[in-house]
């Protein structure tokens, strides 16, 4: 029992030793050599970091040689150092436009891992960012009107080249400033007054007036007028 196991123990030793022995030596390094003609040749290897340098130009009996070169080598764990030029990988969604409107900008970007430049490789060439105008429509200004309150209400208000008039539920006369903002109170009682080139109104016995020289003068005829609600 005791000469099995020596000779178990030896069998195994002599194993490792040979396997050993076929991964170094002249014998290992010619079959790295011929594997990387190979290669050279433009045999698809299978190896870890070992690549084809030309178009496959190898006949069937080649290929079988190469074939086997390789698998002795992956018995060995051997792998290539070749270099490995960086590839661009998709560039990216653009990023969020820095403004609403009246113009901001928006980047997207990419990166030289597809694959990553090793063992002396070339990295990638070109931008790895790009940036772009956005949101260029121009921004809408939001104009908030201050009106002063008039007592009794204005029932109509008319826009013209004359400006902005109006009459309240009492038939009193307001013109708007300048200022957009405040009203002063104009002379007579009108129930209606029309802006335009000239200012022209209506009293409640339907007589007609035209504004002239900061007083109303009176109009011959009358005039009969349907009310509306604007």
């Amino acid at each position: 029992m005791r000469n099995f196991i020596l000779i178990v123990t030896f069998s195994v030793l002599f194993i490792l030793i040979n396997a050993g022995s076929k991964c170094e030596g002249k014998k290992f390094d010619k079959t790295v050599k011929e594997y990387k003609k190979c290669r050279a040749e433009g045999y698809n290897s299978k190896i870890v970091g070992c690549t084809a340098t030309t178009e496959d130009n190898l006949n069937t009996k080649q290929a079988n040689k190469c074939a086997k070169a390789e698998a002795s080598l992956k018995k060995c764990g051997y792998t290539c150092t070749d270099p490995v030029n960086g590839g661009w990988t998709d560039f990216g969604d653009w990023s969020e436009c820095s403004a609403k409107c009246g113009g901001g900008s928006q980047s997207r970007s990419r990166s030289c891992t597809n694959p990553a430049p090793q063992h002396g490789g070339a990295v990638c060439q070109g931008q790895g960012s790009q940036i772009q105008n956005c949101s260029t429509q121009a921004c809408q200004t939001v104009l908030k009107a201050f009106w002063q309150v008039i007592p009794g209400k204005l029932t109509k208000i008319s826009k013209g080249n004359s400006g902005i008039w109006g009459v309240n539920r009492d038939d009193n006369i307001f013109k708007l400033q300048g200022d957009g903002k405040s009203w002063t109170q104009i002379g007579g009682a009108l129930r209606l007054v029309s802006s335009g080139a000239t200012v022209w109104g209506v009293n409640k016995s339907d007589y007609i007036f035209k504004y002239i020289n900061n007083g109303w003068q009176q109009i011959g005829g009358r005039v009969a007028i349907t009310s509306s609600s604007t």
